[in-house]
Protein backbone atom coordinates (compact mmCIF):
# COMPACT_ATOMS: atom_id res chain seq x y z
CA UNK A 1 0.00 0.00 0.00
CA UNK A 2 1.36 3.29 -1.26
CA UNK A 3 2.27 5.88 2.21
CA UNK A 4 -0.35 8.56 2.74
CA UNK A 5 -2.85 7.12 0.06
CA UNK A 6 -6.65 7.81 1.86
CA UNK A 7 -6.69 3.79 2.12
CA UNK A 8 -6.35 1.41 4.88
CA UNK A 9 -4.47 -1.80 4.58
CA UNK A 10 -6.30 -4.73 4.69
CA UNK A 11 -7.72 -6.41 7.65
CA UNK A 12 -5.30 -9.43 6.55
CA UNK A 13 -2.24 -7.31 6.94
CA UNK A 14 -3.16 -5.63 10.43
CA UNK A 15 -4.04 -8.96 12.17
CA UNK A 16 -0.94 -9.94 11.12
CA UNK A 17 0.90 -7.36 12.14
CA UNK A 18 -0.32 -7.08 15.44
CA UNK A 19 -0.25 -10.72 16.13
CA UNK A 20 3.55 -10.86 15.05
CA UNK A 21 4.08 -8.02 18.17
CA UNK A 22 2.20 -9.82 20.44
CA UNK A 23 4.21 -12.57 19.70
CA UNK A 24 6.90 -10.49 20.56
CA UNK A 25 5.96 -9.61 23.81
CA UNK A 26 4.45 -12.64 24.78
CA UNK A 27 6.21 -15.43 22.80
CA UNK A 28 8.96 -17.98 23.91
CA UNK A 29 11.84 -17.04 21.67
CA UNK A 30 9.68 -15.90 18.77
CA UNK A 31 10.69 -15.52 15.31
CA UNK A 32 9.87 -13.13 13.33
CA UNK A 33 10.35 -12.73 9.44
CA UNK A 34 9.74 -9.44 7.86
CA UNK A 35 10.90 -7.26 4.53
CA UNK A 36 12.40 -3.93 4.66
CA UNK A 37 9.95 -1.84 4.52
CA UNK A 38 7.83 -3.63 7.12
CA UNK A 39 10.53 -2.70 9.85
CA UNK A 40 10.86 0.73 9.10
CA UNK A 41 7.28 1.08 9.45
CA UNK A 42 6.67 2.48 12.98
CA UNK A 43 3.66 0.51 15.35
CA UNK A 44 1.64 1.47 17.92
CA UNK A 45 2.93 1.84 21.61
CA UNK A 46 3.82 -1.82 23.86
CA UNK A 47 1.52 -0.04 26.66
CA UNK A 48 -1.12 0.49 23.97
CA UNK A 49 -1.07 -3.15 22.33
CA UNK A 50 -0.88 -4.49 26.09
CA UNK A 51 -3.80 -2.96 27.11
CA UNK A 52 -5.61 -3.36 24.38
CA UNK A 53 -6.12 -7.38 24.50
CA UNK A 54 -8.16 -8.98 26.04
CA UNK A 55 -7.34 -12.35 28.30
CA UNK A 56 -10.31 -14.21 28.86
CA UNK A 57 -11.02 -17.24 31.29
CA UNK A 58 -13.74 -19.55 32.04
CA UNK A 59 -15.41 -18.44 35.07
CA UNK A 60 -13.80 -14.97 35.10
CA UNK A 61 -16.61 -12.09 35.42
CA UNK A 62 -17.20 -9.45 32.99
CA UNK A 63 -20.25 -7.63 31.77
CA UNK A 64 -21.20 -8.55 28.49
CA UNK A 65 -21.52 -4.65 27.21
CA UNK A 66 -18.17 -3.73 28.79
CA UNK A 67 -16.96 -6.81 26.45
CA UNK A 68 -18.77 -5.51 23.67
CA UNK A 69 -17.67 -2.27 23.72
CA UNK A 70 -14.30 -2.96 23.81
CA UNK A 71 -14.51 -5.37 20.68
CA UNK A 72 -16.22 -2.49 18.99
CA UNK A 73 -13.73 0.23 19.75
CA UNK A 74 -10.65 -2.28 18.53
CA UNK A 75 -12.50 -2.86 15.40
CA UNK A 76 -14.16 -5.74 15.19
CA UNK A 77 -17.59 -5.31 13.24
CA UNK A 78 -20.50 -6.52 15.20
CA UNK A 79 -22.88 -8.82 12.98
CA UNK A 80 -26.03 -11.11 13.18
CA UNK A 81 -23.44 -14.36 12.19
CA UNK A 82 -20.05 -14.10 13.12
CA UNK A 83 -17.77 -16.38 9.74
CA UNK A 84 -14.61 -14.53 9.05
CA UNK A 85 -12.06 -12.89 11.45
CA UNK A 86 -12.51 -9.43 13.25
CA UNK A 87 -16.44 -10.20 13.48
CA UNK A 88 -18.56 -10.73 16.78
CA UNK A 89 -21.95 -10.84 17.56
CA UNK A 90 -24.09 -10.63 20.70
CA UNK A 91 -27.18 -12.91 21.51
CA UNK A 92 -28.87 -12.71 24.69
CA UNK A 93 -25.97 -14.51 27.15
CA UNK A 94 -23.88 -15.76 23.99
CA UNK A 95 -20.95 -13.56 22.73
CA UNK A 96 -19.57 -14.90 19.40
CA UNK A 97 -16.32 -13.76 18.33
CA UNK A 98 -13.51 -14.73 15.63
CA UNK A 99 -9.79 -13.28 16.93
CA UNK A 100 -6.73 -13.05 14.99
CA UNK A 101 -4.72 -15.85 16.53
CA UNK A 102 -7.61 -18.32 16.44
CA UNK A 103 -8.31 -20.96 13.40
CA UNK A 104 -12.18 -21.24 14.51
CA UNK A 105 -14.32 -18.99 16.20
CA UNK A 106 -14.98 -18.81 19.70
CA UNK A 107 -18.07 -18.75 21.75
CA UNK A 108 -18.52 -17.46 25.22
CA UNK A 109 -21.85 -18.73 27.49
CA UNK A 110 -22.15 -16.25 29.59
CA UNK A 111 -24.33 -16.61 32.90
CA UNK A 112 -24.56 -13.14 34.02
CA UNK A 113 -21.38 -11.36 33.81
CA UNK A 114 -19.79 -15.17 34.22
CA UNK A 115 -18.19 -16.86 31.67
CA UNK A 116 -19.55 -20.27 31.76
CA UNK A 117 -17.97 -21.55 29.33
CA UNK A 118 -15.63 -21.04 26.03
CA UNK A 119 -15.97 -23.36 22.75
CA UNK A 120 -15.10 -23.26 19.32
CA UNK A 121 -17.48 -23.37 16.63
CA UNK A 122 -17.90 -23.85 13.14
CA UNK A 123 -18.64 -20.71 10.98
CA UNK A 124 -20.50 -22.69 8.36
CA UNK A 125 -22.83 -24.57 10.77
CA UNK A 126 -22.55 -22.49 13.69
CA UNK A 127 -22.51 -25.63 15.36
CA UNK A 128 -19.95 -25.75 18.95
CA UNK A 129 -17.25 -27.54 18.74
CA UNK A 130 -14.74 -28.57 21.38
CA UNK A 131 -14.35 -26.62 24.85
CA UNK A 132 -11.50 -23.99 26.12
CA UNK A 133 -10.94 -22.79 29.26
CA UNK A 134 -9.22 -19.53 27.84
CA UNK A 135 -8.49 -17.65 25.21
CA UNK A 136 -6.33 -14.33 23.88
CA UNK A 137 -8.33 -11.47 21.60
CA UNK A 138 -6.27 -8.83 20.13
CA UNK A 139 -7.22 -5.86 18.66
CA UNK A 140 -8.78 -6.22 15.01
CA UNK A 141 -7.04 -2.54 14.65
CA UNK A 142 -4.32 -0.35 15.17
CA UNK A 143 -5.83 2.32 16.31
CA UNK A 144 -9.12 2.20 18.40
CA UNK A 145 -12.28 4.83 18.52
CA UNK A 146 -11.39 5.47 22.10
CA UNK A 147 -8.23 6.80 21.49
CA UNK A 148 -9.57 8.48 18.21
CA UNK A 149 -12.64 10.32 19.71
CA UNK A 150 -10.19 11.75 22.81
CA UNK A 151 -10.47 15.63 22.65
CA UNK A 152 -6.45 15.86 22.78
CA UNK A 153 -6.23 13.55 19.54
CA UNK A 154 -8.80 15.34 17.49
CA UNK A 155 -7.55 18.63 18.44
CA UNK A 156 -4.02 17.83 17.29
CA UNK A 157 -5.62 15.86 13.84
CA UNK A 158 -7.46 19.15 13.18
CA UNK A 159 -4.19 21.30 13.79
CA UNK A 160 -2.41 19.26 11.55
CA UNK A 161 -5.16 19.29 9.04
CA UNK A 162 -5.03 22.76 8.87
CA UNK A 163 -1.14 23.08 8.61
CA UNK A 164 -1.28 21.11 5.44
CA UNK A 165 -3.71 23.01 3.86
CA UNK A 166 -6.62 20.59 4.31
CA UNK A 167 -9.60 21.78 2.02
CA UNK A 168 -12.56 22.59 4.64
CA UNK A 169 -15.12 19.92 3.24
CA UNK A 170 -12.79 17.45 4.14
CA UNK A 171 -11.20 18.57 7.44
CA UNK A 172 -15.04 19.02 8.61
CA UNK A 173 -15.43 15.38 7.51
CA UNK A 174 -12.60 13.50 8.97
CA UNK A 175 -13.15 15.75 12.02
CA UNK A 176 -16.69 14.23 12.17
CA UNK A 177 -15.64 10.63 11.68
CA UNK A 178 -13.42 11.15 14.86
CA UNK A 179 -16.05 12.62 17.15
CA UNK A 180 -18.63 9.88 15.83
CA UNK A 181 -16.61 6.88 16.05
CA UNK A 182 -15.90 5.77 12.16
CA UNK A 183 -13.52 4.72 10.83
CA UNK A 184 -12.66 6.06 7.72
CA UNK A 185 -9.84 5.05 4.68
CA UNK A 186 -6.40 5.77 5.77
CA UNK A 187 -7.40 6.14 9.58
CA UNK A 188 -4.29 4.84 9.96
CA UNK A 189 -2.44 8.07 8.85
CA UNK A 190 -3.64 9.83 12.19
CA UNK A 191 -2.03 7.45 14.73
CA UNK A 192 1.01 9.92 15.37
CA UNK A 193 -1.41 12.64 16.51
CA UNK A 194 -3.66 9.75 18.52
CA UNK A 195 -0.30 7.89 20.44
CA UNK A 196 1.46 11.12 21.21
CA UNK A 197 4.98 8.60 20.03
CA UNK A 198 4.59 5.30 18.32
CA UNK A 199 6.78 2.81 18.69
CA UNK A 200 9.61 0.73 16.39
CA UNK A 201 9.38 -3.18 15.67
CA UNK A 202 12.88 -3.08 17.61
CA UNK A 203 10.72 -1.58 21.14
CA UNK A 204 9.15 -5.13 21.17
CA UNK A 205 12.07 -7.29 20.50
CA UNK A 206 12.82 -9.49 23.44
CA UNK A 207 16.34 -9.47 25.22
CA UNK A 208 19.27 -12.03 23.65
CA UNK A 209 17.79 -11.48 19.96
CA UNK A 210 19.71 -12.52 16.79
CA UNK A 211 19.21 -11.02 13.77
CA UNK A 212 19.98 -12.78 10.78
CA UNK A 213 19.97 -10.39 7.66
CA UNK A 214 19.68 -12.01 3.96
CA UNK A 215 21.46 -10.59 1.92
CA UNK A 216 22.37 -7.30 3.69
CA UNK A 217 23.05 -5.06 0.33
CA UNK A 218 19.48 -5.98 -0.34
CA UNK A 219 18.45 -4.98 3.09
CA UNK A 220 20.05 -1.77 3.14
CA UNK A 221 18.77 -0.94 -0.48
CA UNK A 222 15.25 -1.70 0.55
CA UNK A 223 15.50 0.36 3.55
CA UNK A 224 16.75 3.21 1.80
CA UNK A 225 14.20 2.36 -0.96
CA UNK A 226 11.08 2.53 1.40
CA UNK A 227 12.18 5.93 3.01
CA UNK A 228 12.88 7.51 -0.10
CA UNK A 229 9.50 6.03 -0.81
CA UNK A 230 7.78 7.42 2.40
CA UNK A 231 9.42 11.11 1.52
CA UNK A 232 8.03 11.49 -2.31
CA UNK A 233 4.53 10.52 -1.33
CA UNK A 234 4.41 12.63 1.70
CA UNK A 235 5.39 15.34 -0.71
CA UNK A 236 2.83 14.08 -3.30
CA UNK A 237 0.30 14.49 -0.32
CA UNK A 238 1.19 17.84 0.65
CA UNK A 239 1.21 18.78 -3.04
CA UNK A 240 -2.58 17.31 -2.81
CA UNK A 241 -3.56 18.64 0.19
CA UNK A 242 -4.93 15.64 1.59
CA UNK A 243 -3.77 14.68 5.28
CA UNK A 244 -0.44 13.23 5.98
CA UNK A 245 1.86 13.13 9.28
CA UNK A 246 6.14 13.65 8.53
CA UNK A 247 7.29 10.72 6.89
CA UNK A 248 9.41 10.15 10.28
CA UNK A 249 6.42 9.81 12.42
CA UNK A 250 5.20 6.75 10.37
CA UNK A 251 8.38 5.55 9.04
CA UNK A 252 11.70 4.87 10.64
CA UNK A 253 14.89 6.51 8.79
CA UNK A 254 17.48 4.06 7.61
CA UNK A 255 20.02 5.71 10.26
CA UNK A 256 17.80 4.85 12.81
CA UNK A 257 17.62 1.41 11.85
CA UNK A 258 21.04 0.75 11.74
CA UNK A 259 21.30 2.59 15.21
CA UNK A 260 18.77 -0.04 16.55
CA UNK A 261 20.18 -3.30 15.03
CA UNK A 262 23.57 -2.06 15.60
CA UNK A 263 23.89 -3.73 19.49
CA UNK A 264 22.26 -6.75 18.47
CA UNK A 265 24.22 -10.19 17.53
CA UNK A 266 23.20 -10.62 13.86
CA UNK A 267 24.17 -13.21 11.28
CA UNK A 268 24.48 -11.59 7.71
CA UNK A 269 23.36 -14.33 4.82
CA UNK A 270 25.46 -13.00 1.44
CA UNK A 271 24.77 -15.56 -1.71
CA UNK A 272 26.79 -18.17 -3.40
CA UNK A 273 29.54 -16.92 -6.16
CA UNK A 274 29.10 -20.01 -8.76
CA UNK A 275 30.82 -21.05 -12.01
CA UNK A 276 30.74 -17.96 -14.23
CA UNK A 277 30.44 -15.26 -11.32
CA UNK A 278 26.24 -16.14 -11.03
CA UNK A 279 24.86 -14.99 -7.78
CA UNK A 280 23.08 -17.48 -5.79
CA UNK A 281 24.02 -20.01 -7.54
CA UNK A 282 26.96 -23.20 -7.28
CA UNK A 283 27.22 -26.33 -9.93
CA UNK A 284 27.88 -29.60 -8.14
CA UNK A 285 28.16 -32.62 -10.51
CA UNK A 286 26.61 -35.76 -8.62
CA UNK A 287 24.23 -39.23 -10.33
CA UNK A 288 21.19 -40.58 -9.50
CA UNK A 289 21.17 -43.95 -8.57
CA UNK A 290 19.37 -45.03 -11.31
CA UNK A 291 20.57 -49.18 -11.27
CA UNK A 292 19.37 -49.85 -7.58
CA UNK A 293 15.96 -47.96 -8.41
CA UNK A 294 15.09 -50.07 -11.37
CA UNK A 295 16.21 -53.01 -9.34
CA UNK A 296 14.13 -52.31 -6.87
CA UNK A 297 11.14 -51.46 -8.43
CA UNK A 298 10.96 -54.41 -10.67
CA UNK A 299 10.80 -56.70 -8.40
CA UNK A 300 8.10 -59.30 -8.22
CA UNK A 301 8.21 -59.55 -4.22
CA UNK A 302 9.90 -56.77 -2.54
CA UNK A 303 13.04 -56.98 -1.07
CA UNK A 304 15.39 -54.82 0.60
CA UNK A 305 17.89 -56.92 -0.90
CA UNK A 306 19.40 -54.72 -4.00
CA UNK A 307 19.56 -52.01 -1.37
CA UNK A 308 21.46 -54.20 0.81
CA UNK A 309 23.82 -55.05 -1.93
CA UNK A 310 24.50 -51.74 -2.98
CA UNK A 311 24.94 -50.55 0.47
CA UNK A 312 27.86 -53.32 0.43
CA UNK A 313 29.27 -52.41 -2.73
CA UNK A 314 28.96 -48.60 -1.83
CA UNK A 315 31.45 -49.79 1.50
CA UNK A 316 33.60 -51.33 -0.27
CA UNK A 317 34.58 -48.42 -2.28
CA UNK A 318 35.21 -46.41 0.64
CA UNK A 319 31.50 -44.73 1.19
CA UNK A 320 29.28 -44.04 3.43
CA UNK A 321 25.44 -44.50 2.90
CA UNK A 322 23.06 -42.27 4.42
CA UNK A 323 19.21 -42.98 4.12
CA UNK A 324 16.62 -40.53 4.60
CA UNK A 325 13.18 -41.85 5.86
CA UNK A 326 11.15 -39.31 7.55
CA UNK A 327 8.72 -41.81 9.57
CA UNK A 328 10.41 -42.77 12.98
CA UNK A 329 8.38 -46.06 12.31
CA UNK A 330 9.66 -46.43 8.67
CA UNK A 331 13.00 -46.04 9.95
CA UNK A 332 12.64 -48.58 12.54
CA UNK A 333 11.34 -51.07 9.87
CA UNK A 334 14.09 -50.54 7.57
CA UNK A 335 16.88 -51.01 10.03
CA UNK A 336 14.96 -54.57 11.04
CA UNK A 337 14.84 -55.30 7.36
CA UNK A 338 18.58 -54.43 6.49
CA UNK A 339 19.23 -56.49 9.25
CA UNK A 340 17.75 -59.10 7.66
CA UNK A 341 20.29 -58.96 4.65
CA UNK A 342 23.30 -58.78 7.38
CA UNK A 343 24.02 -54.55 6.24
CA UNK A 344 23.92 -52.97 9.91
CA UNK A 345 22.60 -49.55 9.65
CA UNK A 346 22.52 -47.36 13.24
CA UNK A 347 19.74 -44.61 13.37
CA UNK A 348 21.37 -41.34 14.00
CA UNK A 349 19.79 -38.84 16.12
CA UNK A 350 22.82 -36.48 15.79
CA UNK A 351 22.79 -33.99 12.96
CA UNK A 352 23.65 -34.54 9.11
CA UNK A 353 26.30 -32.25 9.28
CA UNK A 354 27.88 -34.23 12.21
CA UNK A 355 27.48 -36.81 10.84
CA UNK A 356 29.45 -36.10 7.14
CA UNK A 357 32.39 -34.70 9.14
CA UNK A 358 32.82 -38.20 10.79
CA UNK A 359 35.13 -40.32 9.53
CA UNK A 360 32.78 -43.18 10.13
CA UNK A 361 31.79 -45.23 6.85
CA UNK A 362 29.47 -47.13 8.42
CA UNK A 363 25.37 -46.72 6.64
CA UNK A 364 23.04 -44.95 8.63
CA UNK A 365 19.48 -44.02 8.48
CA UNK A 366 18.52 -40.39 8.90
CA UNK A 367 15.22 -38.31 9.75
CA UNK A 368 14.67 -36.57 6.62
CA UNK A 369 12.39 -36.57 3.45
CA UNK A 370 14.49 -37.30 0.02
CA UNK A 371 12.35 -38.11 -2.73
CA UNK A 372 15.13 -39.58 -5.05
CA UNK A 373 18.67 -40.83 -4.15
CA UNK A 374 22.14 -39.55 -5.47
CA UNK A 375 25.80 -39.53 -5.15
CA UNK A 376 28.73 -37.77 -5.85
CA UNK A 377 32.03 -38.60 -7.35
CA UNK A 378 34.40 -36.27 -5.73
CA UNK A 379 32.72 -36.33 -2.14
CA UNK A 380 32.47 -40.15 0.01
CA UNK A 381 28.99 -39.79 0.60
CA UNK A 382 25.76 -41.44 -1.23
CA UNK A 383 22.14 -40.39 -0.08
CA UNK A 384 19.03 -42.71 -0.42
CA UNK A 385 16.11 -41.95 -0.95
CA UNK A 386 12.34 -43.23 -1.47
CA UNK A 387 12.57 -44.11 -4.98
CA UNK A 388 15.29 -46.24 -4.22
CA UNK A 389 13.92 -47.44 -0.65
CA UNK A 390 10.36 -48.36 -1.78
CA UNK A 391 10.34 -48.96 -5.49
CA UNK A 392 8.71 -45.67 -6.49
CA UNK A 393 8.86 -42.04 -5.49
CA UNK A 394 5.95 -41.70 -3.28
CA UNK A 395 3.77 -38.56 -3.24
CA UNK A 396 4.17 -36.43 -0.29
CA UNK A 397 1.48 -35.98 1.98
CA UNK A 398 0.18 -32.22 1.66
CA UNK A 399 0.04 -30.17 4.65
CA UNK A 400 -2.57 -27.41 5.97
CA UNK A 401 -1.05 -24.21 5.35
CA UNK A 402 -0.85 -21.85 8.76
CA UNK A 403 -0.97 -18.21 8.55
CA UNK A 404 1.45 -16.15 11.35
CA UNK A 405 -1.74 -14.64 12.81
CA UNK A 406 -2.97 -18.10 13.78
CA UNK A 407 -0.49 -19.46 15.86
CA UNK A 408 3.08 -18.57 16.95
CA UNK A 409 4.84 -21.42 17.78
CA UNK A 410 5.72 -17.51 13.54
CA UNK A 411 5.65 -7.48 10.81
Amino acid sequence: MPPFEPVSPSAAVVTDRIAALFHLLQGRAPIVVATPDALAQRVLPRAVLTEAVRYLVQGDAIAIEVLAAHLASWGYQRVALVEDRGEFSVRGGVVDVFPALEPLPLRLEMEGDRIERIRAFDPDSQRSRDSREELVVLPAREVSLVHLGASEARRAVETRAIEVGMPRLERHALADALEHGLFVPGIEFVMPYVYGELATVFDYIPDGTRLWLDEPARVESGLESAWQAAVTDAAEAEQARRFFAPPERLFVPPADVRAATAPLATVELDPLVGIGGAAGHARLTCYVLSDLAAARATQATPSMKPLADRIRAFAAEGRRVVMAVPSAAQRTRLQKLLEQHDVHAAIAAEPLPALLAARDRAPVIVDGALSQGFRMPTEPWVFVGEEEIFGERRAQRRTRTVRAADVLSSL
